[in-house]
């Protein structure tokens, strides 16, 4: 074998033009040997010469005209792949190979030319049209409200007037200009001949949002164009820290159909920040309760494959709303863990109603009535039948379920403690403040309405109660 010269490798890579697997066939060694001794004595390779070069660009010429076939290569194999970027047969067959993504045949993304005109030769500027195009379109759509028939403004402009309307008003440049019967581009000429400091993008689209104005068009699933309005989110983070009705019957929502997510920080960078979230089959409870809470949230709907069902579901991002259900009595993972918070006594009855809208049920047959909730924590359970007993409901059984272990249910039965248990939960309370289904449910029943301007009474074995007494036995204890 031959010795390996700098000199001899370089004068037969640049000046010769031949390849390394041609080079170690004249040594007879291996070309991985070649490959070595270049890159350890960092030789270096023109990688396109003259001749070469245009070669290339005849057959990039030839190419766009269709005549010529394009020359490919096969580097599968071992022996040339790690030859790709010494090869000058490579190099020339990635130039001269066709363009394989479609998107550089086409005028834009989506259309093929401009919808106003048809051309290709000017390049696409926005919503299908060309920049000519979309420029007229865009002065016609700044100028449809100038009804004026002449030139010149109606009355002056004074900055002090404009500069009220779009920092202390928070106007756009647009209705300012609708107002005074001008383009927006006059009135973004005068803040700027005044300089007049504007407010970023950002906030200027969070004006927009805020009045309905961020609108954009998505496809449904029949076809046809559907307009979505895009909210600003907007969360009470103050609702949790004072006990109000409100406040203690989604605090009930929460404690049973809630959950509390801690702020997590993934592998690729993306930080999910701590949250508290309800779902529910219906989403009438969810607008209350962002109603209740002032919030305004997307509502999310997604499909239970397990239930065949669609669960709706709302998540409110807040540190200092998380840190508030933490020092209550929330976890995250609560459902077997969960204990009774404690709640004051004029507010026991709204947390009640908001566990009873959130895990509770009502079961009807004939003359028969049944109420029950359930819940995952027998300490929950415990801790609410000692409060609906401090409430004047005495006969209250709990159950475990033998199938599904670690379930427990508290029902009541006796029709005098459920007609107790209706009023302690729905009298004199705003319909924002309970689900109607059940409350329909429950009041049909018992025709509740009728029964308080009666002197009807309900039978029992311990006795009969009336109305009177009953609405006494509430004044007394919940302290409405």
């Amino acid at each position: 074998m031959e010795i390996l010269r700098i000199e001899d490798i370089e004068h037969k890579l640049n000046d010769e033009k031949l390849s390394i697997e041609e080079i170690a066939e004249e040594y007879g060694v291996k070309w991985t040997k070649i490959y070595k001794f270049i890159k350890d004595n960092k030789i270096k390779i023109k990688r396109i010469r003259e001749p070469i070069k245009k070669d290339i660009i005849n057959s990039e010429l030839n190419l766009k005209q269709n005549k010529v076939e394009t020359h490919q290569v096969d580097f599968s194999s071992s022996k040339t792949k790690k030859l790709n970027k010494y090869h000058f047969n490579y190099i020339e067959s990635k130039l001269t190979e066709p363009p394989t993504n479609n998107k550089q045949n086409t005028w834009s993304r989506t259309y093929e030319s401009c919808l106003n005109c048809g051309t290709r030769d000017i390049p696409h500027m926005s919503r299908g049209l060309c920049v000519k195009c979309y420029r007229t379109y865009n002065e016609k759509k700044q100028k449809k409200h100038i009804d004026r028939p002449k030139l010149r403004l109606d009355e002056t402009i004074k900055l002090e007037d404009i500069k009220y309307k779009y920092f202390n008003q928070k106007m756009s440049l647009g209705d300012i200009a609708k107002e005074y019967n001008c383009t927006r581009q006059y009135i973004y000429k005068i803040f700027k001949q005044n300089n007049v400091q504007l407010v970023n993008k950002s906030k200027a689209r969070i004006r927009a949002s805020e009045k309905g104005k961020v609108i954009r068009t998505i496809k449904d699933s029949f076809g046809q164009d559907k307009q979505i309005v895009h909210q600003k989110k907007e969360i009470n983070e103050k609702f949790f820290k004072t006990w109000t009705p409100e406040m203690a019957y989604v605090l009930g929502l929460v404690f049973t159909d809630g959950n509390l997510t801690k702020k997590r920080k993934f592998k690729n960078g993306i930080i999910v920040p701590s949250r508290f979230s309800i779902s529910q089959k219906e989403p009438e409870i969810l607008e209350k309760v962002l109603q209740l809470m002032n919030s305004k949230v997307k509502i999310y709907k997604t499909h239970n494959k397990l239930a065949k069902s669609y669960i709706h579901s709302i998540y409110l991002e807040s540190e200092s709303i998380y840190n508030d259900l933490s020092a209550i009595g929330l976890h995250p993972n609560k459902s077997r863990t969960i204990t009774f918070p404690e709640v004051p006594l004029i507010y026991a009855r709204h947390f009640i109603r908001g566990c009873w809208d959130g895990d509770g049920s009502i079961s009807v047959k004939f003359r028969s009535i049944r109420v029950k909730l359930v819940s995952g924590s027998n300490a929950f359970i415990q801790g609410l039948k000692s409060c609906l007993e401090n409430l004047g409901i005495d006969k209250i059984k709990i159950y475990e379920y033998k199938n599904k272990k670690g379930i427990y249910e508290i029902s009541i039965n006796n029709k005098i403690d459920i007609y107790k248990f209706y009023i302690l939960l729905y009298y004199q309370v705003n319909s924002s403040m309970y689900l109607n289904r059940k409350h329909e449910i429950i009041n049909s029943f018992f025709n509740i309405l009728d029964d308080l301007q009666t002197d009807k009474t309900y039978k029992s074995d311990n006795g009969k109660i009336s109305p009177k007494e009953l609405r006494h036995l509430i004044d007394e204890r919940i302290l409405f």
